[in-house]
């Protein structure tokens, strides 16, 4: 269900994030999930509520909730490789299309337009960081999709030097070649079991119960 725009109610609750009222949007966004809302259609504009809550520094919760339901840092992929196989458009149009309207770019506007990292945004950036290094799977590629955004955002801006270095030192450990052993099993047992709140009753180590629910967020 969506509006002309192709907005879904979970695109509608950016409203409430525009008021600040981020804890009425996380507990509105959990019941939208609960009862099956899709956490990656995109409306007109290629945004996901995502995209729309990764640029609010305060949005740490909800930007955890919605990746802990599967929300992906870039939604399009799956379209832009049909439209490949299709035909349908050209590819570097197509993967023009996906960086614009991946959830890191948006990011990399929010942290452009504060012209600085808050503290906020640090944690979102861990966030991000550990769900793109799932989706992507060869930190090669997760290297280079992160670099070329940043590079086409600093050619746009003159003062970025700074925050741009900030930003590489990091990301750059969650695509090191070879990526430590610990975190690797950590990453595929997430990958098995889901995130999200993990029963009580498995007894898991604590360091381990907090990278399944992303609490502890560090690399």
């Amino acid at each position: 269900m969506s509006d002309r725009d192709g907005n879904t109610p979970l695109h509608c609750l950016n409203d409430l994030l525009v008021q600040n009222l981020i804890r009425e949007a996380s507990t509105l966004a959990l019941l939208l999930l609960k009862a099956g809302g899709d956490i990656n259609v995109v409306n007109n504009e290629g945004r996901t509520l995502l995209s729309y809550a990764v640029a609010v520094p305060e949005a740490e919760k909800l930007v955890h909730l919605l990746l802990d339901y599967g929300a992906l840092v870039w939604p399009s992929r799956v379209c832009t490789i049909a439209a490949r196989k299709n035909k349908e458009e050209d590819v570097v149009e197509s993967l023009i299309r996906e960086r614009e309207e991946s959830a890191f770019t948006w990011f990399i506007k929010s942290t452009l337009k504060h012209c600085e990292i808050r503290p906020g945004h640090l944690k979102i950036l861990y966030l991000l960081c550990h769900s793109m290094s799932e989706e992507e799977g060869d930190p090669r590629r997760m290297k280079r999709r992160v670099l070329s955004t940043m590079i086409h955002y600093g050619r746009s801006y003159r003062v970025m030097g700074p925050i741009f270095s900030q930003l590489k030192r990091i990301i750059s450990p969650f695509w090191t070649q070879p990526q430590p052993l610990k975190y690797l099993c950590k990453r595929k047992i997430r990958k098995a079991v889901g995130g999200g709140s993990v029963p009580r009753d498995l007894y898991l180590p604590k360091s381990l119960r907090d990278y399944l629910e992303l609490e502890r967020t560090e690399f």
